[in-house]
């Protein structure tokens, strides 16, 4: 039987950390107990986004959060010693896992908030501010034309999407789409026949880059309360998107730059990584 100098139980703020015969113990605050048997598939964690430790196991997980530096460091060197002397091959891949996971998912976070995420953050957060001026302008002024339904596309009985292109009297082309929803009764034939030839759209005489179609398609008012919705909805997602890309961007760098996650030191010297 291995004897090693413990520490152990650990009780933390309600959290119990307790080693048995063949397996730790994590006991929650609300009583709920997580077994975690060496002979099962154990893995050392680390969020990529807050930098938390935590143990995973088949039955659950233990956050080590609430102990002390000291005390994780006691834990995680105990875990292992104890993981190896029963199965050394797994504790090892898992040793070796935790060390190399940094490497592997840094990049790719990276990139991904970089060109990816920061991107669609920007990009709805124009289109909200577009939308917005825009709403401005056709408030103040605008004028009303037809657009010409220039083909439409069938997404399910009844329900069909339109391309729509107009020309103002100043030259200036507009393009866009609408969704036409005719109900799922009646002959697919006749629904198409049915379909308009033009719809009325409400554009700026000035800026042909601001245009709506109207609330109906029989008034020559827009949906003002539509407008104000998805401009809202579109600034709060590219808020978000920015918000998440800008921490993971900066929380990547700060990571990359310590190379190393924490007890990297122990475990490379016990399993001789």
């Amino acid at each position: 039987m291995l004897l090693i100098p413990t520490m152990f139980p650990i009780v933390k703020n309600g959290h119990e950390y307790s080693f048995q015969e063949g397996s730790f113990l994590y006991r929650s605050p609300a009583g709920r107990e997580v077994d975690f048997p060496f002979s099962g598939r154990l893995k050392l964690k680390i969020s990529p986004w807050t930098g938390a430790l935590s143990l995973k196991g088949p039955q659950g997980s233990a956050p080590l959060a609430p102990l002390a530096e000291n005390e994780r460091r006691e834990l995680v060197t105990q875990f292992f010693q104890r993981w190896k002397s029963r199965e050394p091959e797994s504790a090892k891949k898992a040793a070796f896992d935790y060390i190399e996971g940094q490497r592997q998912f840094l990049p790719i976070a990276f990139i991904s908030c970089l060109i990816v995420g920061l991107p669609v953050g920007i990009s709805l957060m124009n289109d909200s501010r577009e939308q917005y001026m825009c709403t401005k302008v056709l408030q103040a002024d605008s004028a009303v034309g037809a657009m010409n339904v220039t083909k439409f596309r069938k997404k399910r009985k009844g329900h069909y999407v339109l391309t729509l292109n107009f020309k103002t009297p100043q030259g200036n082309e507009i393009v866009g789409s609408d969704q036409l929803i005719m109900g799922n009764e009646g002959v697919e034939e006749e629904m198409e026949r049915n379909i308009p030839k033009t719809v009325p759209v409400v554009y700026s005489p000035t800026r042909a880059e601001c245009w709506s179609l109207t609330k109906d398609g029989s008034t020559n008012e827009p949906n003002w309360a539509k407008r104000r919705y998805f401009t809202a909805v579109a600034l709060l997602f590219g808020i978000f998107f920015t918000a998440v890309s800008v921490y993971g961007i900066a929380r990547s760098a700060m990571s990359w730059r310590r190379r190393r996650r924490p007890f990297t030191p122990e475990l490379e010297s016990m399993f001789s990584l």
